[in-house]
């Protein structure tokens, strides 16, 4: 069993392909990549950290039966950390449920003691001070480069990751590296 990290797939959002830059001509073609390549890279008893902002559908029958069909489709047992786009659904976790999620989060979530799983980054401030925690996180999207990775944070925005979830154990070894290369300077 892998433990795998992702982000704001936006399934069936047209004007994300635009706004991202994203390889395709509509979301159609869109949706059946992603699916693929998750599929080929997730194994059906793996973990998958989805980060937020999974899709873009109309709140009626045909758009809840699209959702639940996208979600079951997808190789994994997904624990679904609520971002901004999917609280303009719903902010209710139980109905997230609905769509076969494993577990469903509203707030950050503490992953293996080190580690703080959010949609937005959590810029480290005065207010609060990291310590040893490391964010791992979506929601930028391949808009803020210098936000992709630090000794303190990582991206999983799917445009940033080739359209495929990433392996836990690949985010703590580029975060390892990062943070050599930083103190090599």
């Amino acid at each position: 069993m892998n433990i795998w990290f992702i982000s704001d797939c936006h399934f069936g959002h047209y004007n994300i392909i635009q706004y991202c830059n994203r390889p395709y001509t509509n979301t159609e073609d869109m949706d059946k990549d992603i699916i693929q390549k998750w599929n080929e890279t997730v194994k059906p008893d793996d973990i998958v950290w989805f980060l937020g902002d999974f899709a873009f559908f109309r709140r009626n029958p045909t758009g809840y039966e699209y959702m639940e069909k996208l979600a079951k489709s997808l190789h994994g047992k997904i624990n679904f950390v609520i971002g901004n786009h999917d609280r303009r659904i719903s902010k209710d976790v139980k109905f997230w449920y609905r769509f076969g999620f494993n577990k469903v989060y509203d707030l950050p979530v503490v992953f293996m003691d080190n580690y703080i799983l959010s949609h937005k980054p959590l810029i480290e401030s005065e207010a609060f001070n990291f310590g040893t925690y490391k964010n791992i996180h979506g929601h930028i999207h391949n808009n803020c480069p210098e936000f992709n990775i630090s000794s303190k944070s990582f991206n999983v925005s799917i445009e940033v990751l080739d359209y495929r979830p990433i392996s836990f154990e690949e985010i703590v070894d580029k975060i390892k590296c990062y943070t050599k290369e930083e103190e090599n300077d």
